[in-house]
């Protein structure tokens, strides 16, 4: 059975994901991990909405979670399109 795995290349860890998988689990994980702070912070400063609460979760939100998701886009955009593969370069 061992032998069999070997065979075909699986070493039972899963599937590999693709270079979208991995951008698109990863801001899964940054933006769930924003809306964690974004409660923490609601409770912890009493439970009301007021306009510094909107502020905050406006920063929380557009500034660091659309400034995660730019930056995973362009990323993405660049390893397809502009990185060279490993290996000699043409001339």
């Amino acid at each position: 059975m061992a032998q069999m795995a070997k065979k075909d290349g699986s070493n039972g860890a899963g599937a590999k994901l693709t270079k979208f998988e991995e951008y698109f689990y990863a801001n899964l994980m940054v933006w769930g991990f924003l809306t964690v702070v974004a409660v923490i912070s609601f409770f912890t400063c009493g439970a009301v909405w007021d306009d510094v609460m909107a502020g905050v979760m406006k920063f929380l939100f557009l500034v660091i979670g659309g400034g995660v998701a730019l930056v995973s886009v362009l990323d993405f955009v660049y390893d397809q399109y502009a990185s060279e593969p490993m290996g000699e370069r043409t001339k």
